[in-house]
């Protein structure tokens, strides 16, 4: 069996084992608050008819701009109406993105270094589970790196429209890798003197492709804010990877190794609000190149080097860094998807649970019509339930770009208050606002205490699509059709 093909099976393989594990646990997916976020987007795009730039779904029913890049939720759009339980798909979107990431990271790698390299990277993207989660549940991002790889490999092919045309579909994906990227070219092309006219080309060009939103943006930049993540308090270091990343950047010709150096080079600003993404997430992807190098180096060697090599594989040793409580641990796949819980209780960073949301889903649909409002004291919470329900809620997610001023509750006609623990009574807090406020009971669910609010003043204001949804896909495919044919023309001499 010829190289290529070998590989391919060993992939393949492991791919598909490593997803069947996950399937077997996939109740509780996804494990991150991403794609409910993404939900209630496509849901807001869905009820506008297409794109919009007011996101009028939350903090209702003033609502905020909408500024988050669209290129995932307009794919979205092409999904059937009326498919049930719309979590069911951000499953089906986590468990294909694990796969997909693995394969194309082989083919971007087997064309910017060699097939082995390829293999190894793969593989290790597939065992190291802080990167597969993370690209497996955080899809707009998961999206932009993969992007990021076709205009790597399409730049180091001398393709240089099908690199400018990834690039700027990056800025229609997810804006901080896109910014990332730019950086990291500026750095290829001070690395590769002979491929500074080309990287230059990629970025005028992916840039102008990415203006329209990137305009949008900065329309409205001074109502946007850092807002720190409880994710940022963790981070994971994959230490057999940098050991082998560095063997690898030690082995690796200058030339073969430009890319990762400028591509992680170009991350690092990422670890000054995100040290998580940078170290456990998202910043490994150039590292996996050179992990995959150090590996192939190590496997030509004696049975001993070999040992090692599949030990890191399987073992995925990393340093735990959380609240100033290191500890090593093994953070292979396998072990830890066999030790999320299946029915954790809501959280700011929750996970989905069949046995709560359904049925509180399912009352707030029964307790409020569709043009009325919902409060739910975590945003979280309302950003899974506005999906499973169609209804706008006056709280919501994604607290970098804050609301317009309103009264969150007194617009709401329902009240939903999130448990601690299904055998919570109602705190003092919540019975003191049904008391100034004048709220009824309207029961309770496993996940929530609900109050329906006499006084309501609020109703949904659904903005009309700039884009109509279909057109939006019509450019996709066009993008789209372009992109493919670019990467299939021959290369620049």
């Amino acid at each position: 069996m010829n190289p290529p093909a070998r590989w391919r099976w060993i992939i393949g393989g492991a791919a598909a084992g490593i997803t069947a594990w996950l399937l077997l646990r996939a109740d509780p997916l996804p494990w991150f608050i991403d794609h409910f976020y993404h939900l209630s987007v496509i849901e807001g795009f869905k009820q506008s008819g297409g794109l919009t730039l007011w996101d009028w779904w939350e903090f209702a029913p003033a609502g905020r701009p909408h500024l988050y890049p669209p290129l995932w939720h307009l794919l979205n759009l092409s999904l059937p109406a009326g498919t049930g339980n719309p979590i069911h798909g951000a499953r089906a979107a986590a468990l294909l993105l694990g796969p997909l990431t693995a394969g194309l990271l082989w083919w971007s790698g087997r064309r910017l270094i060699r097939e082995e390299t390829a293999g190894w990277s793969a593989l290790f993207f597939l065992s190291f589970f802080p990167l597969l989660a993370g690209q497996m549940n955080h899809p707009t991002a998961a999206l932009g790196i993969l992007l990021s790889l076709v205009a790597w490999t399409a730049l180091e092919q001398g393709r240089v429209r099908a690199a400018a045309l990834a690039f700027g579909g990056l800025g229609w994906s997810h804006t901080g890798l896109f910014l990332l990227l730019a950086l990291g070219l500026a750095f290829y092309g001070f690395l590769q003197p002979e491929k500074r006219r080309q990287t230059l080309t990629v970025l005028l060009g992916g840039t102008l492709l990415a203006a329209p939103w990137g305009i949008h943006q900065l329309k409205h930049l001074h109502q946007t804010a850092f807002a720190a993540r409880e994710e940022g308090m963790l981070i994971q270091l994959p230490l057999g990877l940098l050991a082998l990343a560095g063997w690898g950047l030690w082995k690796l010709p200058r030339k073969q190794a430009a890319v990762p150096i400028a591509w992680g080079l170009g991350m690092l600003p990422m670890g000054i609000h995100y040290p998580f993404r940078l170290l456990s997430g998202e910043g490994l992807f150039p590292l996996l190149l050179l992990a995959g190098a150090g590996a192939a180096d190590l496997w030509k060697k004696n049975r001993f080097w070999k040992g090692i090599t599949i030990a890191l594989l399987l073992a995925a040793p990393a340093w735990q860094l959380h609240e100033a409580r290191p500890a090593f641990e093994a953070q292979t796949a396998l072990r830890i998807a066999g030790l999320e819980p299946a029915n954790p209780p809501p959280t700011e960073q929750t996970v989905y649970s069949e046995t709560l949301w359904p049925e509180l889903a399912a009352r707030v649909r029964a307790e409020t019509r569709p043009e009325e409002l919902f409060f739910c004291n975590l945003g979280y919470a309302a950003g899974i339930l506005i999906p499973m329900t169609g209804r706008a809620a006056t709280t919501g997610m994604l607290p970098e770009i804050p609301p317009e001023n309103g009264d969150p509750i007194g617009a709401a006609r329902l009240i939903v208050w999130i448990k601690r623990d299904p055998a919570e009574k109602p705190p003092q807090v919540l019975r003191d606002i049904a008391f100034t406020r004048g709220l009824e009971p309207a029961g309770e669910t496993q996940a929530a205490f609900l109050f329906r609010n006499p006084r309501s003043t609020g109703q949904r204001r659904i903005r009309k699509a700039i884009l109509p949804g279909w057109l939006g896909l019509a450019l996709i495919g066009l993008w789209g059709g372009f992109l493919g044919a670019e990467l299939k023309r021959r290369p620049a001499a």
